[in-house]
């Protein structure tokens, strides 16, 4: 396999029903057990049993992105850091996101707060 490039990209929808099919698969599949199953995901190729199983967080995207698709909206893909600076612990939506970065504040500030008493 290349090497990705993994630069930002926006992808744009195909004007054809494809993500709407997807879309409305998984919606019907949730629809019929009244609650999400236990998930089970995979990518499969051309063959016969050729296929590997998704991480759960892999098939997320793919959802978020079939959905706005669906929905005629563009797609941009931009990979960061795992790391977060604290605005982007603060604009983000993950509240465990930005439970880990406050409790890094507060350790943080009880390390510089040793540092001053210990200097006085």
């Amino acid at each position: 396999m290349a090497t990705t490039n993994l630069a930002q990209e926006t992808y744009l929808p195909s004007g054809d029903e494809q993500a709407a099919k997807v879309y409305d698969f998984l919606a019907a599949h949730e629809a019929a057990r009244g609650e999400r199953p236990v998930p089970q995901y995979f990518l499969s190729g051309a063959e016969t049993g050729d296929q590997v199983a998704l991480p759960r967080e892999v098939y997320e995207v793919v959802l978020k992105v079939v959905d706005a698709m669906r929905r005629g909206l563009a797609v941009s893909v931009a990979p960061q850091s795992q790391r977060l600076t604290t605005q982007q612990a603060v604009d983000s939506d993950d509240e465990d996101d930005l439970e880990s970065t406050l409790e890094f504040l507060r350790a943080a500030r009880r390390v510089v707060s040793e540092q001053r008493r210990a200097r006085s």
